[in-house]
């Protein structure tokens, strides 16, 4: 769930709660992954700036337009950014051979890189996705109802284009990825610049638990690396071990 914060409504001034969007890309990732390719190819991998990018693009100035592509591939990790600058990135680079059988693990981790993606491939994982995608992703996400439509299509289109939706079902497991083990479930996330803590995926277990990852292990908790060792720390929280 999205987290909400205090709002007042006008009439009356009775206490309300508005819900805080979740960050997500404005294009889908077959777009994203064209337009990291054409910067790359007129630009070069960089850094560059803001205003390079937009021209890159073939925006005359850095206006709104361009800041939503140029977010959308920060949101999918076709750009990286350090110091206002940006550069195409290794993940980009090896997406760019699409549809070749080695670019396809880039294309899929590309595919759950952001965050709304992200906690919609764990909350969905193994599911069919549900009809009304869209009033979902505006009750629980924060997404204005004028834009759910179009943000829900462009996900559909990105799990597509990665070939994680099967039959209306994602499926991630083909991607193979490292193993995890019990101290990756276990471990506190890492503090931030300012001391405060990455966003992360929330799941509670039948034991009554709160396991927390950071939403960079989103990809490998949707390939279902750490079932296993999710299953062993709540069979220890219902069976009364205290040393987790």
């Amino acid at each position: 769930m999205a987290k909400t914060i205090p709002a007042t409504k006008k009439n009356g001034g009775e206490a309300a709660k508005k819900t805080r969007s979740c960050a997500y890309p404005l294009l889908a990732l077959p777009a994203a992954v064209e337009a990291a390719k054409a910067l790359c190819g007129g630009l070069g991998e960089g850094p560059h700036s803001r205003q390079s990018l937009a021209c890159g693009l073939g925006y005359s100035s850095f206006s709104g337009a361009a800041s939503s592509k140029i977010g959308s591939l920060v949101h999918f990790g076709m750009l990286a950014r350090s110091g206002g600058m940006y550069s195409i990135t290794p993940l980009a680079k090896e997406a760019f051979s699409y549809p070749q059988e080695g670019s396809l693990a880039a294309i899929g981790k590309a595919a759950v890189k952001p965050v709304l993606y992200g906690k919609l491939a764990a909350r969905f994982l193994d599911k069919s996705l549900p009809e009304k995608l869209d009033a979902i992703l505006s009750a629980d996400y924060g997404i204005t109802q004028k834009a759910a439509a179009m943000a829900a299509q462009n996900f559909i289109q990105t799990l597509e284009f990665a070939g994680l939706i099967r039959e209306g079902k994602l499926v991630f497991r083909e991607f193979g990825g490292q193993a995890a083990s019990a101290p990756d479930i276990a471990r506190a996330p890492e503090k931030m610049n300012n001391a405060a803590a990455p966003p992360a995926i929330k799941i509670r277990l039948a034991s009554g638990i709160e396991v927390s990852f950071p939403e960079e292990l989103a990809y490998r908790l949707s390939m279902g690396e750490f079932a296993q060792p999710i299953k062993d720390l709540d069979g220890k929280a219902m069976g009364g071990v205290a040393d987790i």
